[in-house]
């Protein structure tokens, strides 16, 4: 029984140590200065700090004014009434849509970079394949080709001269 009351007596004793101690914490000025830095005192911030840059005071709570609302007031290169207005908070809601929206945005460029890399390596493959058929044209060795009834016949002087100004020109769009 004594074991008892000295245990809750430890406990009731830690738990009033930890409010005293914590009290403190609730009496604290929150305000952002003329560098967008937050700072937190327990003394009033300077007067040359305008009630609008106050985010919280001693026994108030929050003040309306928040972080956002300020940072945007000092960002805007509007200097309006209007620049100073409270951004509403976001909802679970509006957040996963964001979510969606960005998760959405960066399927489309991982797509987009696919697509142009499938697209290099054609172009590669492309460009390699004309660089052997040009060797092969300028070599000087009899070159067939396989008609649309699939005759084959032999490229005379000027359709290999042809062929090769055709593959010259791919070549140069390779480089």
């Amino acid at each position: 029984m004594e074991n008892k009351l000295v245990r809750r007596t430890a406990i009731f004793s830690t738990a009033l140590l930890t409010l005293c101690l914590s009290a403190p914490v609730f009496a604290q000025y929150v305000w952002i200065d003329a560098n967008n830095v937050r700072h937190y005192s327990d003394k009033a911030p300077p007067s040359s700090i305008p009630d609008s840059r106050v985010l919280r005071t001693p026994g108030s709570g929050k003040t309306g004014v928040t972080y956002e609302t300020v940072t945007k007031a000092t960002d805007s290169k509007d200097e309006t009434p209007n620049a100073t207005v409270p951004r509403a908070p976001k909802t679970a809601a509006d957040m996963n849509a964001g979510y969606q929206k960005r998760k959405m945005e960066q399927a489309e460029k991982d797509k987009k970079a696919a697509e142009e890399a499938k697209a290099a390596e054609e172009r590669a493959k492309t460009c390699e394949t004309a660089r052997t058929h040009q060797k092969t044209l300028e070599s000087g060795v009899r070159v067939g080709q396989t008609d649309k009834n699939g005759n084959r016949t032999i490229l005379n002087d000027e359709e290999r001269a042809r062929e090769l100004q055709e593959v010259r020109r791919i070549i140069e769009k390779c480089k």
